[in-house]
């Protein structure tokens, strides 16, 4: 609970179990949060139960000691029915304890997705399954064995990251960027406002945002995370003014997470830079892939209804 890391999956934890859940107890001892994280400085405990409270109204969201009765969804090497672990960019989750060592205390991506891995597991299985050790590595997505990953700098500054689609692919991108990093700027481009079902799906998004414009109630969570310097437009992506007048080059980074009004076409057709794709299906599923232009294949090869909007 001293290092950023181990505080950042706590906070994953929380968020993602009181959207699972109407009924989530924190049983560990109260600590300020690290100043490498957002909320720095404030009582994790108080965070995390306004996030969990914000996300259901109806919960019953409380910090006690465990119970008897009790399933322990335990962050940690060891220690409880379901141990999670993350070390740099690598996550385990198991019954037993955890192989991992250490890793860099600034990289919270491998507790992160330990958190979610075990989640998961914990959702489609229950509080009987045996759950058997499990090791992923967050940057290769290579199951089964840990790798050796480069380190993530405590300076890391990704620059300009537009994300077009704001709905619960993109403010989740934004969420764990968050967590890793303030030091970017951001454009938000989305014309919808938050609905009931976003909640549930959305790692920012709380009762209180029902009705608002998304754009506008991300930038807010942004800002009061740390993040300074965010532009925003509730215009669709062909009629974004923000878009429409860019300069190549603006845009280090496009988060893609639109699906509507072509706005594949529009990306592809006007100075696309390095893209991060992402989309989820109907089961379960997510498509990611990272288009470098002239090196991939374009988000039109992927999708073929796009590609022929492109030709007309």
């Amino acid at each position: 609970m001293a290092r950023p890391d181990g505080q950042a999956a706590v906070l994953v934890a929380c968020n993602l179990l009181s959207r699972m859940s109407p009924s989530v107890a924190i049983g560990f001892d109260d600590v300020a949060i690290h100043p490498a994280l957002p909320w720095a400085g404030r009582m994790l405990h108080d965070v995390v139960l306004a996030q969990m409270r914000g996300a259901d109204i109806y919960g019953s969201f409380c910090a006690r000691p465990l119970k008897p009765d009790d399933f322990g969804f335990h962050l940690g090497r060891t220690g409880g029915v379901l141990n999670v672990h993350g070390s740099g960019w690598n996550a385990w989750f198991g019954a037993g304890p955890s192989p991992l060592a250490d890793g860099e205390a600034v990289n919270c991506i491998g507790g992160c997705f330990a958190v979610i891995l075990a989640a998961s597991q914990l959702f489609i299985h229950g509080f009987d399954s045996k759950y058997n050790g499990f090791v992923a590595n967050a940057l290769n997505w290579r199951m089964g064995i840990a790798g050796a990953s480069p380190l993530l700098g405590a300076n890391l500054n990704p620059g300009s990251i537009w994300t077009l689609g704001v709905g619960s692919v993109g403010t989740a991108a934004l969420y764990f960027l968050t967590l890793a990093t303030r030091n970017y700027s951001t454009v938000l481009i989305d014309m919808d406002k938050v609905k009931l079902h976003n909640i549930s799906r959305s790692p920012i998004f709380i009762h209180d945002d029902l009705g608002r414009l998304k754009v506008k109630v991300t930038e807010a969570f942004l800002r009061e995370a740390g993040v300074a310097n965010v532009l925003t437009d509730n215009k669709p992506l062909d009629e974004s003014l923000l878009w429409l007048n860019r300069q190549s080059g603006a845009a280090d980074i496009v988060v893609a997470a639109a699906n509507e009004r072509q706005a594949r076409y529009h990306i592809e057709s006007r100075f696309p830079p390095i893209q991060f794709y992402a989309t989820t299906g109907a089961n379960w599923q997510t498509t990611l892939f990272r288009h470098v232009p002239g090196e991939k294949s374009c988000s039109l090869c992927q999708f073929p209804k796009d590609q022929v909007y492109g030709r007309t």
